[in-house]
């Protein structure tokens, strides 16, 4: 095990914490990977169907959706499942991955007060959770595309780029999230009354289209819509996203990823103390 000391004077600058972490965090991979394989079995262990929640949870909440806004929207039912389930597939791994991570250092408690481990790893692996129930939710989107008659395009090969834009972004929130939440505890909660909320905010049970252009550009300004824009422009719509479509969640990746190693680094050497 590689043992680390600090000198509480140091002054370390952005640029040598991140070398640092992301250096860590590569001789750890193998123990990020068994925790996330851990954490997936212990999430469905006493689970009558097990992993087969993670297909069941989506389809049910598809199929409530649909339902209920099908007919509200007046569009048809078969086609309309895979336009809500496409944008459930990926609000469900950013959400998830914001409210599970913000959680990640106050659960590993007794792990950091014991030895040394890359801070940074702890909300990574609550997002690599995130992204193996995605790839659940992936699966049962193919089918009922399947089903449906919904044709994989050429686009689709962008998949791969579309996923860790959304995993950088996401893991970015957790880790910012991860801190906050140690030093104020209650945010935990309003953090889930904000995503419940978030969600409506999203053209994810409703189609933007309904709405008139003048409206659309309030959309634009939430970060979150990009990320299920893109998605859904490889999965459902099969569309080139464009340069600036591209840009824009590049930007907003980056961003989100620097704020939290940004804050992460602000407190690292007060927050075992603060646990």
């Amino acid at each position: 095990m590689m043992l680390r000391t600090y000198d509480a004077a140091k002054n370390e600058s952005f640029i040598y914490f991140l070398r640092r972490n992301f250096h860590d965090l590569w001789i750890y991979r193998f123990a990020i990977f068994n925790l996330i394989r851990n954490a997936v079995i212990m999430r469905y262990r006493r689970s009558l169907l097990g992993v087969l929640w993670s297909l069941i949870n989506p389809l049910l909440m598809m199929f409530v959706m649909t339902v209920a806004f099908s007919i509200l929207f007046q569009q048809d039912p078969l086609r309309f499942s895979t336009y809500v389930l496409s944008g459930l597939v990926g609000w469900g791994f950013i959400s998830g991955s914001i409210t599970t991570g913000m959680n990640a250092l106050i659960a590993s408690e007794g792990f950091l007060r014991k030895l040394y481990a890359p801070k940074l790893m702890f909300p990574l692996v609550t997002v690599g959770v995130e992204l193996v129930n995605m790839g659940f939710s992936l699966i049962c989107y193919f089918v009922v595309g399947l089903l449906v008659g919904l044709h994989v395009s050429l686009p689709f090969v962008l998949l791969p780029f579309v996923l860790l834009l959304m995993l950088v972004f996401s893991y970015g929130l957790a880790l910012f999230m991860s801190v906050i939440t140690v030093y104020f505890r209650d945010i935990a909660h309003i953090t889930g009354v904000i995503i419940q909320a978030l969600f409506y905010t999203l053209p994810i049970i409703y189609p933007l289209e309904n709405f008139p252009e003048s409206s659309r550009i309030w959309f634009y300004f939430n970060p979150f819509y990009h990320y299920i824009s893109l998605l859904r422009q490889v999965l459902y719509y099969g569309e080139w996203p464009t340069f600036a479509e591209w840009g824009i969640t590049v930007m907003i990746s980056l961003i989100s990823l620097f704020l939290g190693v940004a804050v992460m680094k602000l407190r690292d050497r007060d927050l075992v103390y603060r646990l």
